[in-house]
């Protein structure tokens, strides 16, 4: 005879926090968070690139290696 599983009521607050926030971001306008002067960490929070990170950030063309 099968055991029935035990279920919760409980939503991980993960889905508010980062799946939401990137479904909005992904169907908002381009410019309410323009993408080369805000960086989403992986839990969707928006971090500035004021001159002190942006100088240390390479852009996405020099991290290219080229394959010879």
């Amino acid at each position: 005879m099968a055991v029935p599983p035990v279920h919760d009521n409980v939503m991980q607050s993960f889905w508010l926090a980062e799946t939401l926030k990137y479904l909005y971001l992904l169907f908002s306008p381009p410019d309410l968070l323009p993408l080369d002067k805000w960086l989403l960490s992986t839990e969707a929070h928006p971090i500035s690139l004021q001159p002190p990170l942006r100088s240390i950030l390479r852009p996405a063309s020099q991290h290219i290696v080229p394959l010879v």
